[in-house]
């Protein structure tokens, strides 16, 4: 009789611990989360040698419930950087809450031309970091720079608490990007095949023509790390040796944000690259738009894709153009299909504004968009910028 009564409080324990994962208020420890251990983790893409996409970048899921998650950054104007945690996105985009407000200090320049933010395990514990990036003004009219620093263990997705923060990488001013930068974007996968995380610094730039609206095409270009220490975050392998410049493609001329990944789009083992820009047409009204490019199939060894597509140009949104501080994008699969959504993300003084663009293909079409081609998805969060600044925002 016991016998019976035990097995049937552990039924009970097991059905309320199943419950609570699913709903994400139990979070992975070690790398390890119930739904996994009972085998109900949901896989969320195949990859070319039919294991999931979880297998090549598991760390966006970071409740580990089988649900897509996202993190917003906002860096400010002295030398802050602030984040939340969008857990559980549903089939209509929405999260299905958010966390507080959280925050970490650079120890450099109070002026931020540009922010990124990305989900990686930098030291291998089986548990999501956080990394965080800024491309700063270095003041002396010279080119800006970019520092990021990794943010072990996010604690809850709850409340946003993370670990213990690395000092900034690098300490100096090595990794230079151009003079006006329009914001930038970070992403941490391992390109290289070895099985330690890389990294990829990007700046969205006026170009050498000047700054200001108008006076220049802007363009991406980017820096690669191998290695991250586990530690402290530093590429041990070093630095590709020179920025790769995408000099043949121009997002326009008024950029007010952008954002970088990377993921196996189509399916052939191999990392192609995002890079996307948020445009802005000033006018009565303003036109806002989304735009991207892809490449297919990043090579470690040159540090650029076989070709890129054409820029692809999303729909006028309705934003204020004054508004903007920034923007960014990463992927995910929102649905559920088996199929790579890219979220692209615009911060505004009146809070997160983002869409999805679902079905992304190599190309850089996508099939459709939530919640359509000209609106957004506004949550209500603590994080908001000011009006009239360009701090930098980024979403991983």
């Amino acid at each position: 009789m016991k016998g019976i009564q035990y097995a049937f409080l552990a039924g009970i324990i097991i059905v309320v611990l199943i419950i609570l994962a699913v709903f994400g208020f139990l979070q992975p420890v070690a790398g390890l989360d119930l739904l996994s251990l009972l085998g109900l983790k949901l896989p969320t893409q195949p990859g070319s040698d039919g294991t999931t996409i979880v297998s090549q970048d598991p760390w966006t899921d970071i409740n580990g419930n089988g649900k897509p998650d996202i993190v917003v950054s906002l860096s400010g104007g002295q030398k802050t950087i602030a984040w939340v945690f969008g857990a559980d996105l549903g089939l209509d985009g929405n999260a299905l809450r958010w966390s507080n407000k959280k925050s970490t200090a650079f120890s450099t320049k109070d002026n931020s031309e540009g922010a990124g933010v990305a989900l990686a395990d930098i030291n291998g514990d089986r548990i999501s970091d956080l990394v965080l990036m800024r491309i700063e003004d270095s003041g002396l009219g010279v080119n800006d720079f970019i520092k990021y620093k990794v943010c072990f263990k996010i604690n809850s997705i709850l409340n946003g608490d993370v670990g213990q923060c690395t000092a900034d990488v690098p300490a100096d001013e090595s990794r230079k990007v151009g003079l006006c930068s329009n914001d930038g974007g970070i992403t941490v996968r391992d390109i290289n095949g070895n099985g330690k995380p890389d990294i990829i610094l990007m700046a969205l730039d006026s170009g050498p023509g000047g700054c200001g609206v108008g006076s220049n095409q802007d363009h991406w270009w980017y820096y690669i790390g191998f290695d991250l220490n586990p530690n402290n975050g530093v590429p041990d392998s070093g630095w590709f040796p020179t920025r790769v410049e995408i000099s043949s493609i121009s997002p326009g001329d008024t950029s007010r944000g952008a954002g970088v990944d990377l993921y196996d789009l189509d399916g052939n083992g191999k990392f192609d690259i995002i890079l996307t820009s948020l445009d802005v047409k000033f006018g009565s009204p303003d036109i806002v738009t989304f735009r991207w490019i892809v490449g297919k199939d990043l090579n470690p060894s040159t540090g650029t894709p076989v070709s890129w597509s054409p820029l692809r140009i999303g729909s006028a949104l309705p934003i204020d153009g004054q508004k903007l501080s920034g923007g960014g994008a990463t992927i995910r699969d929102i649905n559920g299909d088996n199929k790579p959504d890219i979220i692209f993300l615009a911060m505004t003084s009146d809070g997160i504004k983002y869409q999805i663009g679902l079905n992304l293909d190599i190309n850089g079409n996508v099939a459709s968009w939530l919640p359509s081609p000209s609106t957004l998805i506004s949550p209500t969060t603590q994080l908001t910028s000011t009006a009239g600044t360009t701090p930098g925002a980024g979403l991983g």
